[in-house]
């Protein structure tokens, strides 16, 4: 059985006799020694079944859904909770009632369903509309049991949303109480009593931010057509192939130097169902990354203690110890120089 170092090692000598498949793009520096450019290839072995961050229930949607919608809160890589949409928020001191303030420099991504196809400024009737949607039967959610029984009126929306879709007419409640956007950039949530955790549900991948617009234009088709906020932009999906992400030019984020991120041009997913022949497309220079690690090669990349280990020009990442990914170590993959954190890639956890 061959071991990840060997499998590496064969890939320096492939990569030695061949011109490998290297991150597409021209880089160009920005300041503090990071680039710009590259396209990140990444692999899901499981299927995507929606982008449509409501009807999430699996990991591989939710590694893409990430990249193109932005939350209210959202994970650092040390899974505490961090500003996305919100750039501060209060908890009342009874601990029921949640208020954020939006920041005013988000923008939906550009896409025909808006005026002139320019998206807008994200606002809290954004945030009220997708959290309402994800508490609709209606709209197929598979998130409504973050919010039913916690925040106020959910659970009676949702009932009303379920008899409306056997029925055909109007819910007979018109929204849920507990939503409420007070102006444009504050936005509460009301509980209907204390849960401490509730800062970790509102950060979920399910939480991202939808505009209306997009919603009733695209209908039905919205799952594969999403329109979000966040870093990338949605370009393509094609079933069991393949899903492109491009960079958005108008994020709100920047780096410790001033960059405005993300640095990446974009990211592509492809699909393929093997770990191992994922590892093989790894080693061969054809991804930036191998997710999820065949047990085989499990005592390759994490040591006695379950730290990660460096093998080469590769580094293994846990993500809180649960999983382990190998990627290529920035400074050495072609391409990627200065980007030894791509940052514009959400934490997928």
């Amino acid at each position: 059985m061959k071991s990840l170092l060997a499998l590496i090692l064969i890939s320096v000598v492939v990569l030695s006799c061949t011109d490998p498949g290297k991150p597409e793009g021209t880089l160009r520096p920005a300041k503090g020694g990071r680039n710009y450019g590259g396209i990140y290839r990444q692999n899901e072995t499981g299927e995507l079944s929606s982008l449509d961050p409501a009807r999430i229930n699996d990991v591989t949607s939710s590694h893409i859904v990430i990249n193109i919608y932005d939350q209210l809160i959202g994970f650092d890589h040390d899974l505490n909770i961090t500003p996305l949409l919100a750039k501060r928020w209060f908890i009342s001191d009874d601990g029921r009632t949640y208020t954020y303030i939006l920041r005013n420099n988000s923008r939906f991504h550009d896409d025909p369903c808006f005026p002139n196809g320019k998206g807008r400024t994200v606002t809290a009737h954004d945030v009220k509309y997708s959290f309402t949607r994800v508490c609709d039967t209606r709209a197929k959610t598979k998130s409504d049991t973050y919010f039913r029984d916690k925040v106020v009126g959910a659970s009676a929306y949702y009932e009303a949303t379920r008899v409306a879709s056997q029925t055909g007419q109007q819910p007979s409640v018109k929204g849920v109480e507990g939503f409420v956007a007070v102006d444009d950039t504050t936005f509460q949530i009301v509980l209907e009593k204390p849960f401490a955790p509730f800062e970790y549900t509102v950060a979920q991948t399910s939480m991202g931010i939808v505009p209306k617009e997009a919603v009733e234009k695209y209908g039905e088709n919205f799952f594969q057509h999403p329109v979000g906020s966040g870093p990338f932009r949605f370009v393509s999906w094609t079933p069991d192939s393949t899903c492109e992400l491009v960079r958005n030019p108008n994020y709100w984020d920047v780096d410790e130097y001033g960059n405005q991120l993300p640095y990446l041009d974009g990211i592509r997913f492809s699909f393929m169902k093997d770990d191992k022949m994922q590892l093989l497309e790894f080693a061969a220079g054809n991804l930036e990354e191998s997710y999820r690690i065949p047990n085989e090669f499990f005592a390759d990349i994490v040591d006695e203690n379950k730290n990660p280990k460096e093998v080469g020009q590769v580094q293994a990442s846990s993500c809180n110890s649960t999983w382990y990914t190998v990627l290529w170590n920035g400074h050495n993959r072609p391409g990627l120089q200065g980007q030894t954190d791509p940052s514009g890639l959400q934490l997928r956890c």
